[in-house]
């Protein structure tokens, strides 16, 4: 099931490309759950291919749940200079493990207490503004 997974988030990114006025080159997939390892795993899957580039990559909730390492991914992705966002709570154990997990430079990770999952992260009862932090990050990237 991983594998059409990560089809379908491949599949996502060449439509996003292929929109008119998209930069193919610029693409910052966001995900949450599964999709927040689909989220990097794409990048690495389409970082050989020239005309396709992810631009960054915002993970809420990751957990390696695609059989592909996220810590390994996200170091492979900021070695290429691509940065990643990262969200998870302290009890949602697969999460805030992947997100402490990395320690690297282009690699920023908020742990909040509680144990809110995925999209759950975007509540304002959150220590982290989520959305605020999603804006900023993709701020600075199309800075």
């Amino acid at each position: 099931m991983s594998t059409e997974w990560l089809m379908d988030a491949e599949a996502a990114i060449h439509k996003a490309a292929s929109m008119p006025g998209v930069d193919a080159t610029k693409i910052i997939p966001i995900g949450t759950s599964i999709g927040a390892d689909a989220a990097v795993d794409v990048c690495e899957i389409i970082a050989p291919q020239s005309s396709l580039r992810c631009a960054g990559a915002i993970s809420l909730s990751p957990g390696s749940y695609l059989n592909m390492d996220y810590q390994q991914t996200v170091q492979e992705l900021v070695n290429l200079g691509v940065p990643v966002r990262c969200f998870a709570s302290e009890e949602d154990a697969p999460s805030a493990a992947a997100c402490q997990s990395v320690k690297a430079d282009g690699f920023t990770a908020s742990v909040d207490p509680g144990a809110a999952h995925g999209i759950h992260m975007v509540d304002p009862k959150q220590k982290t503004n989520v959305l605020w932090e999603i804006y900023n990050f993709l701020a600075t990237i199309h800075a």
